[in-house]
């Protein structure tokens, strides 16, 4: 049995800023995945701007790619 996940649109009036969480990143991964680089329309779905959203792939990219 395979599970689907959902991505659920949802418009609020002020993006949000700060802290991202673990859920918050899942969602952010799965919505690249299905909308790809369509920026403006993922920041509005998930409430935040879209340069937060390029910047949090970015810096999650560099963090995985830096040697520990």
């Amino acid at each position: 049995m395979s599970s689907r996940a959902t991505v659920q649109l949802i418009f609020p009036t002020r993006p949000k800023s700060g802290h991202w969480d673990g859920h918050e990143y899942e969602s952010l991964l799965l919505h690249v995945e299905l909308l790809g680089p369509q920026w403006n329309l993922i920041a509005e779905s998930m409430g935040r701007k879209p340069s937060s959203i390029f910047n949090k792939l970015r810096q999650e990219k560099a963090r995985k790619s830096t040697p520990t």
